[in-house]
């Protein structure tokens, strides 16, 4: 069912069992450079492979009593007003401070449970 099948171009494309009836020829010397290259290879990676595997990466997780690191919003604000100064309309610095006073004493609050002064 397969045949010899002519596009519209001109050009001729082959079917399937055409392209398999083609005898394939292979250089010796394309052989040889493939072997050497593999030979090569296998001894680049001897040494690696008689190593010892990596050890497998720390899991780090917070536990209670552990110290968790969180981000000082109260002071981020602070440094974003300094930077900002006089950059920022009425409204804008109104909103940052109101938002800093809300953080500051979200931050006395939590430092006061965990008995810390802040």
């Amino acid at each position: 069912a397969f045949r010899d099948r002519s596009s519209s171009c001109g050009c001729r494309t082959l079917s399937p069992p055409a392209l398999m009836s083609r005898d394939i020829s292979v250089d010796a010397s394309f052989l040889e450079s493939q072997r050497a290259k593999a030979e090569e290879r296998r001894r680049r990676f001897e040494a690696a492979a008689r190593e010892p595997p990596p050890p497998l990466p720390k899991r780090s997780m917070a536990w209670p009593g552990g110290k968790i690191v969180t981000p000082n919003k109260a002071e981020a604000i602070a440094s974003f007003l300094e930077r900002k100064a006089g950059s920022l309309d009425e409204a804008k610095e109104r909103v940052l401070l109101g938002e800093l006073g809300r953080a500051a004493a979200e931050a006395g609050a939590g430092a006061a449970a965990d008995g810390v002064e802040g």
